[in-house]
C-alpha cells in the first residue's frame, strides 16, 4: 500500500522547513525531461523566494553541451558533495534508473521536494508522496493516491480513485482513468490510455499510443490498440 500524506494545497514548490532558509534546487538528470522540468521550476512562483536554481546532476558531463542554459552540470550523481541547503528534484523518465539515482542520493542525505506546476488542476482527497513532479496542464481529479517520486508529464489526466505506485512515470497526453492502479516503476508512454479499473503490474511498460483494456502483468511491455504483450 502507498503511504498517504496530506496534499499540499498550494501549487508552489514544497520545501522542507525551515522555509526562511533559501534552498538551492538541483535537478537530477539533464536529459530531455530534466530540461523540461528546469523550465517549470525556473518560472515557478517560488523561484528566488523559496528556492533558487543551482544546476543539474548528470553522469554525462556534456549533457548540456549543445544547449543554452545559464546553469550547468554540477557533477555526477555519485561524486557530487551534498550541501545542507541543497534540495533535489529527480527528472529522469526511466523509472528503474530514477529509483537507483534517488536511493543513491538519499543514502548520502539528499532531501527531495515536490514540484507542482501552477497550471495543474488538483481535485479533492488526493494523497501524494515525496519527490513528485506534476507538469503543466495536468488534471488530477479526485480520491487519488500518488506514490513517491512519481512524475506526470504535461497534459495528462488522472481519473477518480486511481493509484500510481512509487517511481512511476506518465508521459504526455496520457490518461490513467477511474479506479485503475499502476504498480511501482511503471512507464506509461505518451498518448496512452489505461481504461477504468485496470491494474498494471510493477515494472511494466505501456508503449506510446496504446489503449490498455486488460490487466497487465509485471515486467512486460504492451503496445497497440488494444494493448498486447510485445513479442
Amino acid at each position: 500500500m502507498l503511504k498517504s500524506q496530506p496534499l499540499l494545497i498550494t501549487t508552489y514548490i514544497r520545501l522542507t522547513p525551515p522555509l526562511w532558509i533559501l534552498k538551492k534546487l538541483i535537478i537530477v538528470g539533464a536529459g530531455g525531461f530534466g530540461r523540461e522540468v528546469y523550465q517549470w521550476a525556473a518560472k515557478n512562483p517560488g523561484n528566488n523566494t523559496l528556492f533558487s536554481m543551482k544546476g543539474f546532476l548528470d553522469d554525462n558531463p556534456d549533457a548540456l553541451q549543445n544547449y543554452r542554459y545559464p546553469l550547468g552540470v554540477l557533477g555526477t550523481i555519485a561524486d557530487y558533495e551534498i550541501k545542507s541547503d541543497d534540495v533535489f528534484l529527480c527528472a529522469i523518465g526511466n523509472p528503474q534508473a530514477k529509483e537507483r539515482c534517488v536511493k543513491a542520493l538519499q543514502a548520502r542525505g539528499a532531501k527531495f521536494t515536490n514540484l507542482i506546476h501552477p497550471s495543474a488542476v488538483l481535485g479533492s482527497n488526493i494523497t501524494i508522496g515525496q519527490g513528485i513532479i506534476i507538469c503543466p496542464n495536468v488534471v488530477v481529479s479526485a480520491d487519488i493516491k500518488i506514490g513517491d517520486f512519481v512524475s506526470i508529464d504535461s497534459q495528462s489526466v488522472l481519473g477518480h480513485d486511481c493509484e500510481l505506485g512509487h517511481f512511476s512515470h506518465v508521459a504526455t497526453f496520457s490518461a490513467v482513468t477511474g479506479g485503475s492502479k499502476l504498480g511501482q516503476r511503471v512507464f506509461v508512454g505518451s498518448h496512452s490510455t489505461v481504461l477504468p479499473t485496470i491494474t498494471v503490474g510493477d515494472d511494466a511498460v505501456i508503449g506510446a499510443g496504446s489503449v490498455v483494456t486488460k490487466p497487465v502483468p509485471p515486467s512486460i511491455t504492451v503496445v497497440g490498440v488494444p494493448a498486447r504483450k510485445l513479442k
